[in-house]
């Protein structure tokens, strides 16, 4: 059995909350003396009536856009511990992209950067139509300057793009 541990500090409506990890168990304290011991995987923990979250997100990217910029910025104020995989260079695969769009709910054409120079220099707006479903994730999988970014997901909810109120219903977890 692996043995790990970890701290994090995070504050959550005025309450400053302490979780603590160690192997299979955590420990997680709120300020008002409130002591919650969980076992199993440290996903959520409850804190005063609340959820805390120590999420782990992917986040699919392009360090340049400020879009992306953005949303990390915003994520990483709420807390969220971020995996930042450069969209350009490593785009999801045909598989995980299909895991995405079915997590998300959206549709595949949704994942498309219909504003960016690839999309219109390949004049897809009038090609997507023609397309199967799996023609148009191997397109994407295929060029990560196709998607729109950033993709964020916890492995169980995904979103596409930035957009504050939409963050706030999905990611804000308190």
């Amino acid at each position: 059995m692996d043995i790990f541990s970890f701290t994090k500090r995070f504050e959550v409506k005025n309450y400053i909350a302490m979780v603590s990890v160690w192997s299979d168990f955590w420990i997680c304290e709120a300020n008002q003396g409130k002591r919650e011991i969980e076992t199993g995987a440290p996903d959520t923990g409850a804190i005063l009536g609340g959820q805390v979250t120590l999420s782990n997100l992917k986040v699919y990217q392009y360090a340049k856009c400020g879009t992306c910029r953005k949303a990390v910025k915003w994520l990483e104020a709420k807390g969220h511990e971020l995996e930042l995989i450069p969209i350009f260079d490593t785009p999801p695969s045909e598989t995980e992209l299909t895991e995405l769009i079915q997590k998300s709910g959206l549709e595949v054409k949704k994942f498309f950067n219909t504003s960016g120079e690839v999309y219109k220099e390949q004049q897809l707006k009038d090609k997507l139509p023609e397309l199967s479903t799996e023609e148009q994730i191997r397109l994407l999988a295929s060029n990560g300057r196709l998607i729109k970014r950033p993709i964020v997901t916890d492995g169980h909810k995904v979103t596409v793009g930035f957009k504050e109120d939409t963050y706030e219903q999905e990611w804000n977890n308190v």
